[in-house]
């Protein structure tokens, strides 16, 4: 849930900048006598806590009599309220239709609450499609929030076509604030995904950082472990592991495995592994299983092992193909199975695990022509379908948060 309590952050930040329109006695009076606009400040008096003790409950009453009467102000905010579950019991439906009641109105900072709950699928199914046409008015209203998220969706190509260059142009205009624009643009930047060098990278990156954004601090730790300063290391890897960051918490496992900058604890690793593997990490599935094959931390377990380095393997992460297709060579935890082996291993090589290559030119000499097609057909029509996890992949997918 860590996305879904980042977004409640960004709701609640956006609900109550207003001016008053009057007294607090006169905002009352008008008010209690059915004035919309005067409910609505009334209602941001109580979120506040400005001249009346702090309320929610209150709030959200005067909110929801102005959101009645058709003031896109208090639509949002009330549509807030639902979604954080303050002052009234937290409903995404409810969030979401007053948002698209102000939404339908122009009001900026609802489009973008909109486009969010389209993005992560609460209260309404998920459509990136309608996500980016929600993002894209609030961004022609400058509402910071929604360039990022924006430049997300074109990044990846889910619901507008993939285009680097304008994901790099959104993140550019929030870049000053937004931590994520500021990671965003820097990891662009480094894949040569867009214009710029590398000590705008690292100056991005290093704004990322002093945010506490999760996938900034893990490339810091990333960097220091390059460096050989993996006490350093360790200790950004738990802070974003703390808040849920798969990649960090796959290395800092690696680093208790290894006992490098920690005490040695194959138990934390492997329960560190099963959570990244659980959030989809292929890495920490690849862990997963060789911790099983080692048995380190668990019994030996084949069976087990093949299972992970099966998941692994399927997200393109060549070192489970190596790992798996040995297993097939050689019958451990599996059925022998030279077909299926020579399939893993010429993966794990045109992955980028070249260790493998005569091992694959030997199976290759003992398969009749007709199998050796079609496994070389069988390879085509994967990477054709799937792309290797390596460091952009793993960008692409974790670099949000």
């Amino acid at each position: 849930m860590r996305r879904v309590a980042g977004l409640v952050a960004v709701l609640l930040v956006m609900f109550a900048a207003t001016a008053a329109a009057g007294t607090l006695d006169e905002d009352r009076r008008a008010a209690a006598d059915g004035d919309a606009k005067a409910q609505y400040e009334v209602g941001v008096r109580y979120a506040e806590g400005r001249e009346v003790p702090k309320d929610m409950g209150e709030a959200a009453k005067w909110f929801r009599r102005a959101a009645e009467q058709g003031h896109a102000g208090a639509q949002n905010n009330l549509g807030s309220f639902c979604f954080g579950g303050i002052g009234v019991p937290q409903d995404y439906a409810q969030a979401a239709a007053w948002f698209r009641k102000a939404a339908d109105q122009g009001n900026g900072a609802a489009q973008f609450h909109l486009g969010s709950m389209y993005h992560y699928g609460l209260g309404v199914a998920r459509d990136y499609g309608q996500a980016a046409q929600w993002y894209r008015l609030a961004a022609g209203q400058n509402v910071q929030f929604a360039y990022a998220p924006l430049g997300r969706l074109y990044i990846l190509g889910a619901g507008v076509e993939r285009d680097y260059d304008e994901a790099a142009g959104l993140f550019r205009r929030s870049v000053d604030r937004d931590a994520r624009s500021q990671y965003a643009l820097a990891m662009m930047i480094l894949f040569q995904m867009t214009d710029g060098d590398a000590k705008e990278a690292v100056a991005l990156l290093n704004k990322a950082v002093a945010q506490g954004y999760p996938p900034a601090l893990y490339q810091k730790a990333a960097a220091l472990d390059g460096a050989g300063r993996a006490a350093e290391a360790v200790q950004l890897y738990q802070a974003a592991a703390a808040r849920n960051h798969p990649p960090a918490m796959n290395n800092l496992g690696a680093h208790y495995a290894l006992g490098n900058g920690v005490p040695q604890d194959y138990a934390k690793a492997l329960e560190l592994y099963k959570k990244a593997a659980s959030k989809g990490h292929p890495g920490a599935m690849s862990n997963v299983g060789y911790m099983y094959y080692a048995g380190h931390g668990v019994a030996v377990d084949y069976a087990e092992a093949a299972k992970w380095f099966q998941q692994g393997a399927g997200k393109g992460f060549a070192e489970a193909c190596s790992n798996l297709g040995a297993m097939y060579l050689k019958g451990i935890g599996v059925e022998q199975n030279l077909g299926l082996a020579h399939f893993l291993l010429r993966l794990a090589v045109e992955g980028g695990f070249k260790r493998n290559a005569a091992t694959v030119a030997e199976i290759e000499g003992k398969l009749p022509p007709e199998l050796l097609a079609n496994a070389n057909r069988l390879v085509k029509e994967w990477q054709a379908q799937h792309a290797y996890w390596n460091d952009k992949q793993e960008f692409i997918v974790y670099g949000w948060y």
